[in-house]
């Protein structure tokens, strides 16, 4: 999943190469991918990224829809399922 903290670069990333997967995946079956991305430190994350990071994918040919979601929306859930 796309980090927020920093510019990503598209040729290089290892992350959007994985979300470049998943959504041709998705499509050859006909099925929904989902954006999320790893914000694992909230407070160090920049929207300035994480706007580059969907237009870059969007312009790759990619919609998720209303699909989009960080993975902080699920940190009190995870916590829970680890305790």
């Amino acid at each position: 999943h796309p980090l927020p903290a920093r510019a990503q670069r598209l040729s290089a990333h290892r992350p959007l190469q994985g979300a470049v997967h998943r959504f041709r995946h998705r499509g050859k079956f006909g099925g929904l991918c989902n954006l999320r991305m790893d914000d694992t430190n909230p407070a160090k994350e920049d929207t300035e990224f994480v706007d580059a990071i969907k237009e870059d994918i969007h312009w790759l040919g990619f919609d998720w829809g209303d699909r989009f979601f960080y993975g902080s929306d699920y940190f009190e859930e995870t916590f829970q399922l680890a305790v």
